[in-house]
């Protein structure tokens, strides 16, 4: 990040990144902070791929990849009336995103983010600039497709895997019916169940439901996915956020 500084070597103020930051849902007004955002910098997460070679060939496979996170990195421009209030406000903000979600402009994803550093930088009497570096998943707001006639095949956006979400419905009572492997054991007429697959959880009207359910893995796609129930006595929504 360039600072400029005038003929005098004052820091001129850059001009402020729209940034919209929520935690647990809540919106950060950084004017309580007395800061905004004037940089932003992202490095792609490289996958941890594990290669196995056979015994006297040369012949290589690949036995694991393990997918790794983002790094978002930002710098915030805190301005205030003394140094305590700066180092204030600055430790306040970097505390409390430590897990936050952020959207940046216009652009059309979104990171979800967990604290990794900060790191502060005092450049005048009453100007400090905090570098917050997380830990961050990218992607796109939720794309949902109902599942018509007992099955359908979906095209899941992204460059990863993504979770996978179902919202359920029962037109009738159900018992042991299923939607892929997923085993719904019991729903009464017109109940919604929520299977939560970026979260992992199962709600009926947002208390745990779990045990309504027989379920091993919640799903994770990328490309083509195959939805099959079992009977049409289940009205079926399929929801995901594209990552990339």
């Amino acid at each position: 990040m360039i600072i400029n500084k005038n003929k005098y070597g004052k820091i001129q103020t850059p001009k402020p990144i729209s940034v919209k930051i929520t935690v647990n849902g809540e919106y950060v007004n950084l004017d309580n902070y007395g800061c905004f955002l004037i940089g932003k910098d992202t490095k792609r997460g490289s996958p941890k791929i594990s290669i196995f070679k056979a015994k006297n060939t040369f012949v290589r496979y690949i036995s694991d990849i393990e997918d790794t996170d983002d790094t978002l990195e930002l710098k915030f421009m805190f301005v205030a009336t003394s140094h305590e209030k700066l180092w204030e406000h600055s430790r306040e903000l970097s505390n409390l995103l430590e897990r936050c979600v952020i959207h940046i402009g216009t652009e059309d994803y979104y990171y979800d983010c967990i604290l990794k550093s900060y790191d502060d930088e005092f450049r005048d009497w009453n100007k400090l600039i905090t570098t917050i570096s997380f830990s961050c998943q990218c992607y796109s707001q939720e794309e949902k497709y109902q599942v018509r006639n007992r099955s359908g095949l979906f095209h899941i956006r992204g460059a990863k895997p993504t979770p996978i979400s179902f919202e359920i419905k029962a037109l009738t009572n159900i018992t042991n019916e299923r939607i892929n492997e997923i085993l719904i054991k019991d729903l009464k007429q017109n109940e919604i169940l929520e299977i939560d697959g970026f979260n992992c959880k199962v709600l009926i009207n947002g208390k745990n439901a779990i045990d309504k359910v027989e379920i091993f893995d919640f799903p994770r796609v990328k490309g083509k996915f195959s939805v099959d129930v079992s009977t049409l006595g289940l009205d079926v929504t399929i929801k995901y956020k594209a990552r990339w």
